[in-house]
Protein backbone atom coordinates (compact mmCIF):
# COMPACT_ATOMS: atom_id res chain seq x y z
CA UNK A 1 0.00 0.00 0.00
CA UNK A 2 2.85 2.51 0.81
CA UNK A 3 4.39 1.57 -2.48
CA UNK A 4 1.30 2.18 -4.55
CA UNK A 5 0.89 5.74 -2.80
CA UNK A 6 4.44 7.04 -3.69
CA UNK A 7 4.02 5.50 -7.19
CA UNK A 8 0.62 7.55 -7.64
CA UNK A 9 2.22 10.48 -5.87
CA UNK A 10 5.36 10.91 -7.61
CA UNK A 11 3.28 10.31 -11.11
CA UNK A 12 1.08 13.30 -9.96
CA UNK A 13 4.24 15.23 -8.82
CA UNK A 14 5.52 14.19 -12.56
CA UNK A 15 2.53 15.67 -14.16
CA UNK A 16 2.33 18.66 -12.43
CA UNK A 17 6.19 19.46 -13.06
CA UNK A 18 4.93 19.03 -16.98
CA UNK A 19 6.55 15.60 -17.88
CA UNK A 20 3.67 14.91 -19.65
CA UNK A 21 6.05 12.26 -21.52
CA UNK A 22 7.11 9.87 -18.49
CA UNK A 23 7.32 6.59 -18.72
CA UNK A 24 6.08 4.26 -15.78
CA UNK A 25 9.46 3.66 -14.80
CA UNK A 26 10.12 7.55 -14.63
CA UNK A 27 7.55 6.80 -11.83
CA UNK A 28 9.21 3.81 -10.29
CA UNK A 29 13.20 5.96 -10.65
CA UNK A 30 11.67 8.55 -8.99
CA UNK A 31 9.51 6.39 -6.10
CA UNK A 32 13.47 4.51 -5.30
CA UNK A 33 15.31 8.17 -5.73
CA UNK A 34 13.06 9.78 -3.04
CA UNK A 35 11.97 6.92 -0.54
CA UNK A 36 13.02 3.92 1.25
CA UNK A 37 10.92 2.08 -0.81
CA UNK A 38 12.73 -0.94 -3.14
CA UNK A 39 10.85 -2.07 -6.45
CA UNK A 40 11.76 -5.34 -7.82
CA UNK A 41 11.48 -6.82 -10.81
CA UNK A 42 8.51 -9.99 -11.53
CA UNK A 43 8.39 -11.60 -14.45
CA UNK A 44 4.98 -11.54 -16.29
CA UNK A 45 3.42 -13.49 -19.13
CA UNK A 46 0.64 -12.29 -21.61
CA UNK A 47 -1.60 -14.41 -19.66
CA UNK A 48 -0.88 -11.84 -16.61
CA UNK A 49 -1.51 -8.37 -18.52
CA UNK A 50 -3.12 -6.66 -21.01
CA UNK A 51 -2.94 -3.07 -22.34
CA UNK A 52 -6.14 -0.89 -21.55
CA UNK A 53 -7.93 1.03 -23.80
CA UNK A 54 -10.92 0.66 -23.78
CA UNK A 55 -13.87 -0.15 -21.53
CA UNK A 56 -14.16 -3.93 -22.65
CA UNK A 57 -10.17 -4.09 -22.45
CA UNK A 58 -10.65 -2.92 -18.72
CA UNK A 59 -13.51 -5.41 -18.06
CA UNK A 60 -11.04 -8.23 -19.14
CA UNK A 61 -8.18 -6.53 -17.06
CA UNK A 62 -10.67 -6.99 -13.60
CA UNK A 63 -11.39 -10.83 -14.82
CA UNK A 64 -7.67 -11.14 -15.08
CA UNK A 65 -7.35 -9.62 -11.60
CA UNK A 66 -9.42 -11.61 -10.25
CA UNK A 67 -8.30 -15.25 -11.41
CA UNK A 68 -4.87 -13.88 -10.63
CA UNK A 69 -5.62 -12.91 -6.90
CA UNK A 70 -7.87 -16.39 -6.12
CA UNK A 71 -4.70 -18.56 -7.39
CA UNK A 72 -2.80 -16.52 -4.88
CA UNK A 73 -5.06 -17.45 -1.98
Amino acid sequence: ARGSGAFFDQMRRLLKEGHLDAYAMDVLNAVTDRSDISVSLVYCDESSRIEIDTVADLRRARQMAGHILKERR
